[in-house]
């Protein structure tokens, strides 16, 4: 009776010690990680709004990387990978490590990560525009920014397809004017677009993950949105 009531208490001790492991893993699956990328020069003080907002969320933790190659090590642990990317040609260094990446975060999208490329109107960052295109491209992806603007005060979202992505939006989620988005990839969604169906959000699929696409910092920079985008888009690539 004893050396049953032993093998008892170890096994109460062993399945304690498996939930207090579980609960451990689970607290530190509840912090959000962010990779910040972004090696901008000519748009710096515009590009670093989307690093400042991430990181002054509850729960989210702000990895920022502003040159060099993508390591394997450095998407350890991250559920987002957001790039912004203005000036930084194709044949240029820090171009080319963006494009390098594309292998890495093919990778990190096909696992179930998202991949955001934050482009620019066409007229004023073709450069840069070419490279995250390019990259997209070796991901699975596929997308052009045009140099049409929208002003159009609606926006509308795509509350059918991507639900996960604007459920916690208004049509008030808009920058005061966006570049227009195109893509051929018969996968690609709108995810945000404005009455004459400019499209602002685009999202494309790659196996369990995504690359998503965005026309224009404004939608985070002070003077470009309305009162009180900021905190309603809280939630928003999250």
């Amino acid at each position: 009776m004893k050396r049953i009531i032993s093998v008892m208490l170890a096994v109460a001790v062993m399945a304690c010690a498996l939930l207090a492991v579980s609960f451990s893993a689970s607290a530190e699956e509840k912090q959000y990680k962010v990779l910040f990328w972004c090696c901008e020069t000519d748009y710096l003080d515009y590009a670093e709004e989307v690093g400042t907002f991430y990181s002054e969320m509850d729960d989210v933790t702000v990895v920022t990387k502003s040159s060099g190659a993508l390591t394997a090590d450095e998407l350890s642990g991250i559920q987002l990978v957001y790039i912004v990317n203005f000036s930084s040609a194709t044949d240029s260094t820090e171009g080319q490590n963006l494009i390098n990446a594309a292998p890495l975060l093919k990778d990190f999208a096909i696992r179930g990560g998202r991949v955001v490329l934050n482009g620019e109107n066409n007229a004023f960052c073709p450069q840069g525009n070419a490279a995250l295109s390019e990259l997209a491209e070796l991901m699975g992806g596929n997308f052009t920014i045009t140099n049409t603007n929208s002003d159009d005060s609606t926006m509308i979202l795509n509350t059918e397809q991507k639900k996960e992505l604007v459920e916690k939006l208004t049509e008030q989620f808009r920058p005061e004017y966006f570049a227009s988005i195109q893509s051929t990839n018969a996968d690609a969604i709108w995810v945000a677009k404005d009455s004459e169906g400019n499209v602002f959000v685009l999202d494309q699929k790659v196996q369990n993950g995504y690359i998503t696409v965005l026309s224009d910092i404004n939608w985070i920079y002070d003077g470009y949105v309305q009162p009180g985008v900021k905190e309603q888009a809280c939630q928003f690539l999250r």
